[in-house]
């Protein structure tokens, strides 16, 4: 997923971050896998929202820890939410108009995009 995103930085005017430290609230911290920031307002600060936060569910993540990091995410400020399940072969994308499964994960308003399938294949390596 890191190589795709990053493998279109240039084209899509964005830069991106694995695994950084986002404040989500002043006693909260989050370390999303990736989070994508516009290259025309690059943030200051991790607080600052982005584009895009990308999380892989591990097999200890519960629906509820997804639910809550989500809810997180959205509340700063960041865009658009993707959520890729390896042991399930599913995506949803999470922002103002709710979670739904793509298979073409996308942030609305922006050129930014990613072919589940050929993500998957990248992460199985």
């Amino acid at each position: 997923m890191a190589a795709w995103l990053y493998g279109h930085e240039a084209a899509w005017l964005t830069i991106g971050f694995m695994g950084p430290r986002v404040q989500v609230s002043p006693s909260r911290i989050r370390v999303p896998d990736i989070a994508l920031f516009s290259r025309e307002s690059q943030p200051h600060s991790m607080e600052d929202p982005r584009l895009l936060v990308v999380e892989v569910i591990s097999p200890e993540d519960t629906y509820s820890d997804i639910q809550v990091r989500v809810q997180d995410y959205l509340g700063m400020g960041v865009k658009t939410v993707w959520i890729v399940d390896p042991w399930t072969r599913t995506a949803r994308v999470c922002d103002s108009l709710g979670w739904r499964e793509c298979n073409r994960l996308e942030v609305d308003g922006t050129p930014i995009y990613a072919e589940l399938a050929e993500c998957l294949r990248r992460i199985a390596g």
